[in-house]
């Protein structure tokens, strides 16, 4: 590891390269310099001036993931990571070097889909074996997995669908005993009967329930005409007001 004098040095020398040619992919080396001198903040910024001139630099946007990590921006730096996966696609070494960093970085949980998409291409390659080892050497590492482990879309569906069924069923429920503002069917309405009369009526009891619901009037143009008579043709062959 160089000493902290000789970084600064190589910082002076990448920044003044990037000065005269700022489309250079050295770049990289300078936010790699400045992120193992503690200055990560810089680096991130050094990151967003390179990539600006070279979006397909997949190692860019390693780097950028890198330094965006070490200022605990976790979703941003994933992110990147994605985009470089996305640039040189199965990589395994790329894959690899991801997945270290981030157990190095306290966040092997994240390290697990790298983890698996390098068995997935080479099981036997020695990168891919070393990383597997060193999840495994971290306590609780299978727990960690369990806890992270992306939910399927079928069962975030039927999640949803359970939640769903549980808020039909409450609302089918209007008269739940547990709540106590709600009545009870027997002192909401009682229909009154020839047999249970109103009270105070004693004398005078209402008609029975079938008169509360009597035969709808008949329209009074409609009194004098059977069934099967046609109805008279209508006063106005045309719109009068079109006249």
């Amino acid at each position: 590891m160089p000493e902290e004098h000789e970084l600064e040095n190589e910082v002076e020398q990448l920044e003044e390269l990037l000065k005269q040619q700022p489309d250079s992919e050295r770049f990289t080396d300078l936010c790699k310099v400045l992120i193992a001198l503690g200055r990560s903040e810089q680096a991130v910024k050094a990151c967003e001036r390179g990539i600006g001139y070279n979006p397909g630099l997949f190692l860019g946007h390693l780097v950028y993931g890198m330094a965006l990590i070490h200022i605990e921006k976790r979703d941003e730096g994933l992110q990147a990571f994605e985009r470089a996966c996305t640039l040189k696609m199965n990589d395994v070494g790329l894959l690899a070097e991801i997945g270290h960093f981030l157990v190095e970085a306290g966040l092997a949980e994240a390290a697990f889909p790298y983890l698996d998409k390098g068995k997935d291409l080479d099981a036997s390659d020695q990168r891919i074996l070393s990383l597997e080892d060193k999840i495994r050497s971290i306590d609780q590492a299978d727990d960690l997995r369990q806890v992270t482990r992306p939910i399927s879309v079928e069962e975030n569906m039927a999640q949803s669908m359970d939640l769903a069924d549980s808020e039909d069923q409450e609302a089918d429920n209007p008269w739940d005993e547990s709540k106590p503002d709600q009545q009870s069917d027997e002192e909401f309405a009682r229909v009154p009967t020839e047999e249970i009369q109103w009270p105070g009526w004693d004398s005078n009891p209402p008609p029975a329930t079938d008169a509360f619901d009597p035969e709808p009037e008949q329209d009074p143009i409609d009194q004098d005409l059977d069934d099967d008579e046609e109805l008279p043709p209508t006063v106005y062959t045309v719109n009068p007001l079109a006249a």
